[in-house]
């Protein structure tokens, strides 16, 4: 119900801006359910968590070290990457808007990996597509990540 409460305020294009929620400033760990045809198929529990949390100079943060925790413990990562780093007509820029506001994960996953020796796949996900959906395609998404 949540979710659907929240996807009705996503579709209404008459709160301009404001239909988009808050960044995440605590970290929160929402369960779902994976359905087909209203039958359940495998439950997964998706954590969200402040971006601020991946800059290693808060190495002592308690929520730092769940999330490194919890990426040791899953089976997929899922990165979120903003829309409107794919705006504009000039791929070199989007290429660079995308370095900028991934720098504090690919650092990250550089420092994870020196202490782990596995990382589970990963998904890059393009939220708020809306905002690009007239100025790239998938392939040029595909070459920008």
């Amino acid at each position: 119900m949540k979710l659907a409460q929240r996807y009705e305020i996503l579709n209404d294009k008459s709160r301009g801006r404001d239909r988009f929620p808050q960044a995440t400033d605590q970290v929160e760990s929402l369960l779902f359910n994976l359905q087909y045809a209203y039958e359940d198929i495998m439950q997964f529990e998706w954590l969200d968590y402040p971006g601020g949390i991946l800059d290693f100079r808060n190495t002592a943060d308690e929520a730092r070290e769940e999330l490194i925790k919890s990426v040791k413990e899953s089976s997929v990562l899922m990165v979120c990457i903003d829309g409107s780093d794919f705006c504009g007509n000039n791929i070199r820029s989007k290429i660079n808007k995308v370095r900028r506001s991934s720098g504090n994960i690919n650092r990250f996953f550089s420092e994870y990996m020196k202490n782990s020796d596995w990382l589970p796949p990963i998904a890059f996900v393009v939220t708020k597509y809306d905002l690009c959906c007239h100025d790239t395609n998938e392939e040029e998404i595909k070459d920008v990540i």
